[in-house]
């Protein structure tokens, strides 16, 4: 049997459409309005999942300054502007770094309830772009 065959046996047999696996993927928002990440973000039941990546503007820095600004500057402020603005912590708001993808994780558990939650999430974006861009040039002076 060969792998086509397989895809359409199971898909016949669950009678699952091409429509269902679209709906069933995670569709998330893309961000890149920002200089100092790109992200992307869903509603997940009550839950913003956020991925952060590294920004056209830094993947051009040295090795050395991208470690710095993604490893060090980057979580801290995260941190920082995370719990003010969400006035919240773990484990409500939580963040991880995947190496393997050079990537940082953020759920926030039960804030997207509210009327408005993209526009609340893009805001949270904001402030983060914000703080960044300000410790970016305190660092600087």
């Amino acid at each position: 049997m060969k792998a086509h065959e397989v895809v359409s046996t199971v898909t016949s047999e669950r009678d699952v459409t091409t429509d269902d696996l679209a709906r069933a993927v995670p569709k998330f928002t893309q961000v890149s309005d920002f200089t100092t990440f790109r992200a992307e973000y869903l509603i997940e039941d009550a839950d913003y999942v956020l991925h952060f990546f590294l920004s056209a503007e830094f993947e051009r820095r040295t090795p050395i300054e991208q470690s710095r600004y993604w490893l060090q500057v980057f979580p801290a402020v995260l941190s920082d502007v995370a719990e003010s603005y969400f006035q919240a912590s773990k484990p409500r708001v939580t963040a991880e770094y995947f190496e393997e993808v050079t990537s940082w994780y953020m759920r926030c558990r039960n804030f997207a309830q509210r009327l408005g939650p993209d526009e609340f999430i893009q805001r949270f974006l904001e402030v983060l772009d914000e703080g960044l861009e300000r410790v970016l040039r305190e660092a600087q002076s």
